[in-house]
C-alpha cells in the first residue's frame, strides 16, 4: 500500500497547501485508488468541502487537469476516502467524512504511514472529530437540494456516524472475542465475521431505496458479497470432518451454517440485487454539472504558475528531487525571490546547493526561513 510517487506535482501542491494552512482553518483532502494498493493523494489548498470528492469520476477528470499519469487507472469503482485537516499545536489532525467503494477510515490509518503522506503532512493522525477547527459542509457552501434527502443538520449526522463506528466497534471487537474462545484461524474468523454481518443487514439489500444516501452501503456489501464468494467462505460451513470437530462437538461453523444466507447458490441474487442498487443510483444522477465542478476544483492559476517555475529549474539543470523541494520551500508566488537568490550564487547550481547545504543541512523549507531573516 503506497501513494503514487510519480504525481510530483500533486505532492508538491499539497505541501503547500499544508504550509500554508493556519490554526481554525480547515482544508479539504481526498485519497484515491489507482492501481492495486496504490492511491493519488491531494490536499487542497483552494476547497474546504470534502463532499465535492466524492465520486471517481470527478477526481480522474481533476487529477488529469493537473497532467498526472496513471489516471486511468482510477475506475468508477475505486476506493475513496476525502475528508478535512486542521491545525492542532503542532500537530496535524485528519478527519475522514467521505467514504466510499467499501474504504474505511482504517484505510488512511495505512496510507499515514507512507513516506510520502508523512513528507506531505508530518504529525498527523486520524481524529474522530477536529479539536480546534470547524469543518466545513455542504449545507454552506453547496446548493441545499444536494442533500434534499437529508433533514438533519451536518453536525447530527456526523454524531450519528461516530456513535454507528462505535457500535461497530464494539461488535467486532465482541466477535473477535468469541472467535479467539472457538479457536478459528484467520480465514474461518473472516468468514465468520461476514455470515455476521450478512444476518443483520440482509433485509437492507432489497428494501432500502437507491439513493445516494444508500450509495456506501450497496458498495460495501458488493464488496464483502463478492470476498465471500470469491475465497469460497461458505465451504467453511459446511461439514466438517471429525478430525476438525471442537472439542468432542460439532465445530462452531457447522452449527451455524443452518443459519448461512451467503450459500453459494445465493450468493449470486444478493450480488445481483446489490449490482442493481448501484446501476439505479448512477443512472439517476445528474451529472450535466461535472466539467464545471471539476474546473471549479482546478485550480488552474496555481498549477500554472507551478508549471513555470517548474520548467525555469529543470531548464537550469536542478534534478526532479530539489525541484520538488524547492517549489514546495518557496511556493510558487515566491519564482522572483528564488532567481534573485540564483544570481547571488552566480546562476550556479552547484553554489546553491552547497549553500543549502552548509547552512540548512539540505532542508530548503529551514533554508527558505533563513533567508527571510537576510537581505540578499
Amino acid at each position: 500500500m503506497k501513494i503514487n510517487n510519480n504525481a510530483k506535482k500533486l505532492s508538491t501542491l499539497s505541501k503547500m497547501s499544508i504550509k500554508s494552512l493556519t490554526v481554525g482553518q480547515t482544508l479539504a483532502w481526498f485519497l484515491v485508488q489507482g492501481k492495486p494498493k496504490q492511491y493519488f493523494f491531494y490536499v487542497d489548498r483552494k476547497n474546504a468541502v470534502a463532499q465535492k470528492y466524492k465520486d471517481p469520476k470527478i477526481l480522474r477528470k481533476l487529477l488529469a487537469k493537473f497532467k498526472i499519469d496513471n489516471v486511468d487507472d482510477i475506475t468508477d469503482q475505486a476506493e475513496l476516502l476525502a475528508g478535512s485537516v486542521a491545525m492542532s499545536g503542532e500537530n496535524l489532525e485528519v478527519l475522514v467524512t467521505v467514504k466510499r467503494n467499501g474504504a474505511g477510515a482504517s484505510l488512511f490509518k495505512k496510507v499515514l504511514k507512507d513516506a510520502v503522506i508523512k513528507k506531505i503532512m508530518p504529525n498527523a493522525s486520524v481524529v474522530k472529530s477536529l479539536s480546534e477547527a470547524k469543518e466545513d459542509n455542504d449545507s454552506t457552501q453547496e446548493p441545499k437540494k444536494k442533500q434534499a434527502w437529508a433533514e438533519k443538520t451536518p453536525e447530527q449526522e456526523r454524531e450519528e456516524e461516530l456513535e454507528r463506528m462505535i457500535e461497530e466497534r464494539r461488535e467486532e471487537d465482541e466477535l473477535e472475542r468469541q472467535a479467539e474462545m472457538l479457536k478459528l484461524n484467520d480465514e474461518q474468523k473472516k468468514a465468520l465475521k461476514i455470515h455476521k454481518w450478512s444476518l443483520k443487514v440482509s433485509s437492507d439489500w432489497a428494501s432500502l431505496m437507491a439513493n445516494e444516501k444508500n450509495e456506501d452501503f450497496f458498495h460495501q456489501s458488493l464488496r464483502r458479497l463478492q470476498k465471500f464468494q470469491k475465497k469460497k467462505m461458505y465451504k467453511h460451513f459446511e461439514k466438517l470432518s471429525k478430525a476438525k470437530k471442537f472439542f468432542g462437538s460439532k465445530h462452531p461453523l457447522e452449527v451455524e451454517a443452518k443459519n448461512l444466507l451467503l450459500t453459494q447458490g445465493q450468493l449470486p441474487v444478493y450480488i445481483k440485487t446489490c449490482e442493481q442498487k448501484i446501476n439505479t443510483i448512477e443512472m439517476g444522477k445528474n451529472w450535466t454539472d461535472e466539467e464545471q465542478l471539476v474546473a471549479e476544483l482546478f485550480d488552474e492559476n496555481t498549477f500554472g504558475k507551478v508549471e513555470a517555475f517548474e520548467e525555469y529549474l529543470k531548464n537550469e539543470k536542478f534534478k526532479t528531487d530539489e525541484v520538488v523541494e524547492i517549489i514546495n520551500a518557496f511556493g510558487v508566488d515566491s519564482e522572483e525571490d528564488f532567481k534573485n537568490l540564483y544570481k547571488a550564487c552566480s546562476s550556479s547550481r552547484k553554489e546553491l546547493i552547497f549553500l543549502c547545504q552548509k547552512l540548512a543541512s539540505n532542508d530548503w523549507v529551514y533554508f527558505r526561513n533563513l533567508l527571510d531573516q537576510i537581505e540578499i
